[in-house]
This record gives C-alpha cells, structure tokens and sequence, in this order.
C-alpha cells in the first residue's frame, strides 16, 4: 500500500471519517493508517528524544561559561588588588569571552528548549491520534471489508 502521510501535520489534521469513507477496504486502510502513524511517533520519540539532549547539551556548556566567567572575574578583583594591571586587563578580555559565548548559548538554549518542547507536544498528539484510529478501527463492523 502507497505510504498517505508525507507529514505529521497531515496525520494530526486527518479525518478519519472522510479518509476511510468513499475506501473499499477500510480495515486495511486503517491498519496501514495506523502502522504509519506508528511509524511517526517511532521518529517522533527519537527527535524528542535528541531534541532533549542537545537542550542538556547547551545547558551544561552554558554553565560551564557562567562558572569560567566568575573565575575570571575573580581574577580580576585579584589582579586589581594586587596592582596587576596587565593582568586585570588580559583576566577581563578573558571574562569577556566566556560572557560573550554566555549570551550566544542563551539564544542557542531558549532555540533548543523550544525545539524540544515542539517534539514532546507533536509526540503526545500523534499518541492522541494514534488512539483515536485504534478506536475507530475497532469502530468497524467485524468482518467489514467493503463499504
């Protein structure tokens, strides 16, 4: 059987009524039916599942840049209480550095929430839409094979 679904949002937008209305067989219709939208939370689950990672990923790289930026800025207040001021200038570039990469992993981490939070909404509607065929199919007279 030809695959009906190229995208989720056809899986999420489907009538069930209307796709299996005018179909010969609407048992296996909706077997294929639900096998594919099987198959997308199959591949929905595993970008969620990336999708979560590399927010972690991002997470711990930012805070690894917040812990380098306060040393440095540590190293600063020494410098300039030691009278370094060589030293407090190349310790404060340095904290420019590790605040200017902060902000680039803010954006990157609010992207990657974002895609992550996008993946578990689309993973739990295409679980809505998958009960919702497995009823319909249930739905059928037994033995239907033709409308």
């Amino acid at each position: 059987m030809v695959r009906r679904f190229s995208d989720v949002s056809e899986i999420v937008a489907v009538d069930w009524n209307e796709l299996v209305g005018s179909c010969r067989d609407r048992k296996s219709l909706l077997e294929q039916v639900t096998r594919e939208v099987e198959e997308a939370i199959s591949a929905t689950n595993s970008q969620a599942m990336s999708a979560v990672a590399v927010e972690n990923s991002v997470a711990c790289e930012l805070e690894r840049n917040r812990y380098q930026a306060q040393l440095w800025q540590s190293r600063v207040m020494r410098a300039v209480e030691a009278g370094d001021d060589e030293l407090a200038r190349k310790a404060l570039a340095r904290k420019h550095e590790h605040q200017k990469l902060i902000a680039v992993l803010e954006e990157r981490l609010e992207a990657a929430r974002g895609a992550s939070i996008a993946r578990r909404r689309q993973l739990e509607v295409l679980k809505l839409r998958l009960a919702e065929a497995r009823r319909f199919l249930a739905s059928l007279p037994t033995g239907e094979a033709a409308a």
